[in-house]
């Protein structure tokens, strides 16, 4: 019987609103775009998902892409699966700062996101 992984999902998800905080995500997405004048017509969307925030340790810290630079001050915010998926560009408000998603990747066995990495960096 192969293993239930969108109840260990779930589980993830009860664990991170129980430990973390919400989040609140925007995406600026376009809707329009005028080639005579150059103009982009966008709406903001908005989306909440609990995670949880953690401290980026260099040396330790494989779970983006081997090009991804990492700064001082980085920091990287576990996002539960299955609420949002992140991209980078997209703006995270953590209390009263906002930070832009620089890089994610996702735990994601048996092609169900369970967890989010999601590297953040001060707008």
């Amino acid at each position: 019987m192969p293993w239930d992984w969108t109840r260990e999902q779930a589980e993830i998800y009860a664990e991170l609103q129980r430990e973390g905080q919400a989040f609140i995500f925007a995406r600026r997405i376009t809707k329009s775009f005028d080639p005579a004048e150059g103009t982009a017509a966008f709406e903001i969307e908005k989306f909440e998902a609990p995670g949880l925030v953690r401290r980026l340790t260099a040396g330790r810290d494989h779970y983006f892409a081997a090009d991804t630079t990492i700064l001082q001050g980085d920091t990287m915010l576990l996002l539960a699966g299955g609420t949002y998926e992140p991209a980078v560009g997209d703006d995270v408000t953590m209390g009263a700062e906002t930070f832009a998603v620089k890089a994610f990747s996702a735990l994601e066995p048996g092609g169900v996101p369970l967890l989010w990495y999601v590297l953040l960096r001060r707008r």
